[in-house]
């Protein structure tokens, strides 16, 4: 047993600042997952998945998910974005207004 709990977390919808709600560990076995707010233009930045999987959910906005510098997927409300383990990718504001969106990351098993 891992003395991890159910939890109920409230999103921080009218804020901008990043909400962390599960850390690997703590919260959740082996996901971890965050409430991100990107302005008009603004990226998170490159980086990798490594040995987690990842999906996005947009809550509000528009934006994309740039693979490798290359293939960019779009994001926007209805929809989730799948990224693979070991994948470099970035996200990015596209739209007029803020970005918010949820991502769920998880260790891959395989």
């Amino acid at each position: 047993m891992t003395g991890i709990k159910p939890r109920r977390i409230k999103l921080a919808l009218e804020s901008n600042e990043y909400q962390r709600l599960l850390k690997r560990g703590a919260d959740a076995v082996s996901m971890h997952s965050g409430l991100v707010t990107l302005e008009s233009g603004k990226s998170i930045g490159k980086h990798s998945t490594e040995n987690c999987e990842e999906i996005i959910m947009v809550i509000d906005g528009e934006g994309e998910m740039i693979f490798n510098n290359e293939k960019a997927l779009k994001m926007d409300k209805g929809f989730i974005v799948y990224c693979p383990p070991r994948t470099e990718h970035n996200v990015k504001n596209t739209g007029e207004k803020y970005l918010k969106y949820i991502y769920v990351a998880a260790q891959a098993n395989y």
